[in-house]
């Protein structure tokens, strides 16, 4: 069996684990899973998204470098979620947290696709998560079994709206 923390001190062993891989939730802010020597504080997704292009590919180029250098294969982000301006603490499992990369949809494709493009040049393959619509429910969502989002369908103009958030992510 592998070793659990293997990648999290920086020096693991790719012949204890194979090829198989190794994902980390790393998007930054309060979801940072590896913390400590070797790698950087990430900040949230909501000041990333403020940055631009150049700044913004620059600095997740370096903390994929790092994940890289620990032999993780996949990160689990960018955050593809848009949250609607002024209702971010409504929002407890995005919002609340910082976690988007703003509100606009065009802004939030374009930051995504800079960071899956940062991550996977560095051989870190990217998951743009999550479903759409999670930008706007009202309950946190890893503790409440009930998170409608009534608006989410194919009628919903939002979610019809080019470019999605989430495309540009999984076009790479």
């Amino acid at each position: 069996m592998p070793d659990s923390t293997a990648g999290q001190s920086g020096t693991s062993d790719r012949s204890r684990h194979g090829d198989g891989t190794i994902a980390v939730d790393q998007e930054g802010g309060p979801v940072q899973t590896l913390k400590g020597a070797g790698f950087d504080r990430v900040p949230t997704a909501l000041g990333r998204g403020r940055q631009d292009p150049a700044a913004l590919r620059s600095a997740t180029a370096g903390w994929a470098g790092q994940l890289h250098d620990a032999e993780i294969t996949m990160d689990l982000g960018p955050v593809a979620d848009t949250v609607p301006a002024g209702t971010e603490a409504d929002n407890p499992p995005i919002g609340a947290c910082d976690r988007q990369l703003g509100s606009d949809p065009q802004a939030v494709a374009a930051s995504v696709t800079t960071v899956v493009e940062a991550l996977q040049d560095a051989g870190v393959v990217a998951t743009a998560e999550h479903f759409p619509g999670l930008g706007r429910v009202r309950v946190n969502t890893d503790t409440d079994l009930e998170a409608p989002d009534p608006e989410t369908s194919p009628e919903d103009r939002a979610w019809r709206r080019s470019p999605r958030p989430w495309t540009p992510g999984s076009a790479r």
